[in-house]
């Protein structure tokens, strides 16, 4: 278990950096060319304090590339449909119509590498478990909260003479749920991000190599 915790950590970590690399690298030379404004390349990620939360890892942390692609699909499946655009089920039609099509891109993608190492069947199943299991976490996490804040957090401050209030209560309740959030996220992925991590694995990323490395030319590493 320690291992696997490990890899998805380190995969977590090139993904981010190089993510973020390439899109600052583009940025500096579209601003420093003068064809973009700086405000034209808002951060790519967002802050890490906002994790607490699998909806929040998804909508506010991590990179936003086909948000609004995706959304535009979701969006005219709700209208179509008639439902509600800020009801609990357009919620989910948004969830899952993203993550289809995250599945879709990854796995195309992937499998432009895959020949040869990791079967097609074996891809797709990895790719669908992780990215369609992620709605399903976004939805539980939503119920509890609001089963907690409708029979637990309000009837308790609804008690409560207002002039009696205990405001210690009131900031340190939501920062433990908050604390649980975090350690909720980490779980979730720890557990989900192994398929993830198995498909780029069958891929044998670890053995890609660069065909330059700049660090490895500055420091005197021979290549491979």
């Amino acid at each position: 278990m320690g291992t696997v915790a490990v890899v998805e950590v380190l995969m977590l970590g090139t993904v981010y950096c190089g993510m973020r690399l390439q899109f600052e690298a583009a940025a500096a030379v579209g601003v420093g060319l003068g064809v973009n404004e700086p405000e034209e390349w808002p951060p790519l990620f967002g802050s890490a304090f906002d994790c607490y939360t699998t909806a929040n890892v998804w909508g506010k942390f991590w990179h936003q590339y086909i948000r609004q692609p995706c959304l535009g699909f979701s969006r005219y499946f709700v209208e179509v449909l008639h439902i509600p655009r800020r009801s609990s089920l357009a919620y989910l039609i948004h969830l899952t119509n993203a993550f289809l099509i995250s599945t879709f891109f990854h796995v195309l993608s992937v499998g432009t590498v895959a020949g040869g190492y990791y079967p097609l069947r074996s891809l797709i199943s990895d790719m669908s478990i992780f990215f369609m299991l992620q709605p399903i976490g976004a939805a539980i996490e939503g119920a509890v909260m609001a089963l907690f804040a409708r029979f637990v957090w309000a009837p308790a401050k609804d008690g409560q003479d207002p002039t009696k209030r205990n405001k210690v209560a009131d900031l340190v309740v939501p920062s433990l749920c908050q604390l649980f959030g975090y350690v909720w996220v980490v779980g979730w992925f720890f557990v989900t991000s192994f398929w993830f991590v198995k498909a780029y694995a069958g891929v044998r990323m670890q053995d890609w190599k660069l065909p330059y490395s700049i660090l490895g030319h500055l420091l005197g590493i021979p290549d491979e």
